[in-house]
This record gives C-alpha cells, structure tokens and sequence, in this order.
C-alpha cells in the first residue's frame, strides 16, 4: 500500500464521494422541483377552450336569428307585392284603390274599420 494513502485519506475520500453523490441528488431534486413548476396549469386552457366555444354559440344563435328575420322579411315582401298586383288587376279605379288601400293598411299593422257604406 503507498505510505500517502492513509485510511484518514480513504475516508476523506469517502466523505467527498458522498457529498458529490448528495449535491447531485439535490440538484436533481431541484430541477424536478422547477420542472413541475415550470409546466402550465391546465384549468386556464380549458377555461379559454370553453369560453371561445360559448362565443362560438353565441354567434351561431345571432346568426341564425338574423337569417330566420330575414326570410321571414322576404316571405312577407312577397305576400305583400302578389296582393298589390291582385289589387292592381282588379277592374275599376275605386276598387283598385281601395284594396290598395287595405293591403298597405295591413302591411303597416294598422287595422281599417270598414264603413258601412263600403262594400
């Protein structure tokens, strides 16, 4: 055995070996520690996920609501020029003019009392 290595020097190096061994389970542990620390939570993504796909719904309703208002314009604009061209095919101005008068009348929502004069 060489005279220089002594069992003091054996354990000295048994010692830093060990510490070594620790400062690597502790730098280990730490980034482990960072690591789970460093990883996104997941409650914030699926809060956006299901607010978008609420505003995604949303939209869809206006949307559909605006097309259903729509046809239904059209479907009434339709109604309304077919009973004008009724009118207009009627013989004789007074008659004409008179459910001319009706069809606007009720195209506007406003109800016309008839007279009793009137046929």
């Amino acid at each position: 055995m060489d005279p220089h290595f002594s069992d003091a020097t054996a354990s000295s190096l048994r010692i830093a070996g060990a510490a070594a061994l620790r400062l690597d389970l502790l730098q280990e542990a730490e980034e482990d520690r960072l690591a789970v620390k460093g990883r996104p939570r997941l409650w914030p993504l699926v809060v956006a996920i299901l607010a978008l796909v609420a505003m995604l719904l949303v939209f869809y309703q206006v949307v559909r609501g605006s097309l259903q208002k729509s046809e239904l314009r059209q479907e009434v604009q339709a109604e309304h020029a077919e009973a004008l061209w009724r009118c207009n095919s009627l013989q004789g101005r007074e008659v004409s003019d008179s459910c001319q008068l009706r069809v606007n009348a009720e195209a506007r929502g406003v109800v016309l009392v008839r007279s009793p004069d009137s046929p």
